[in-house]
């Protein structure tokens, strides 16, 4: 549970919230893992009602489910599998749904100085509200969870090659299709079309 006693951004006077998660988890001890995971998040910000003109704090929240299996298949292949859903609703406001599938691919092979990771996902939200954030591989040094929201298809390809003990490359590409529009982002990251191509490399030298 958390207030916050002063303005931020969003919220024109002070604020408060809470936010609960349980998760469930089963190991069945022979390379598979799943879980089950519930989010729930209330906070409040400025709201204009319907046939009213004065802004009131009024308040939202967001239920998130999560359920992925995890199968480790020695000594090279790791699969996961993910479900997420989103609930979206606002006090006296709109609801809004999404909900992505994804599958992740990972291999490491023991007799190579190689490692790859494949991310398949296919999201559909009905808008940015119910946007879904998900975890995927990225070169080192580099976090990546990005957001996703609408209708369409990411893919992402990442891997890291050791060429000599102190010399090492990694890359990224990564694939984003939206079925839903024909301009993707704002101002200086406007881009026009369906399509958004990421590309990471980096090449790493251990004195």
């Amino acid at each position: 549970m958390f207030r916050f006693p002063w303005l931020k951004y969003g919220v024109d006077s002070p604020s408060s919230g809470q936010e609960y998660m349980v998760q469930l988890d089963y190991n069945s001890g022979k390379n598979f893992l799943t879980y089950l995971r519930y989010k729930y998040r209330e906070k409040e910000k400025n709201r204009t009602l319907e046939d009213k003109s004065a802004m009131y704090i009024l308040s939202y929240s967001g239920h998130r489910f999560r359920l992925q299996f995890l199968y480790d298949m020695q000594p090279a292949w790791v699969f996961k599998t993910s479900a997420d859903g989103v609930y979206y609703d606002e006090q006296k406001g709109k609801q809004s749904l999404g909900w992505m599938i994804s599958q992740s691919v990972g291999w490491k092979p023991s007799t190579l100085p190689f490692q790859s990771d494949l991310y398949v996902a296919y999201f559909h939200t009905d808008d940015y509200y119910s946007r879904i954030s998900s975890y995927e591989k990225n070169i080192l040094y580099a976090f990546s969870m990005p957001s996703f929201y609408g209708k369409g298809i990411r893919v992402s390809f990442s891997f890291r090659w050791d060429i000599v003990k102190k010399l090492s490359v990694s890359a990224k590409l990564a694939h984003t299709y939206y079925a839903d529009r024909d301009v993707i982002g704002t101002d200086q990251e406007e881009i026009e079309g369906h399509n958004k191509t990421d590309i990471y490399l980096l090449l790493r030298w251990k004195f």
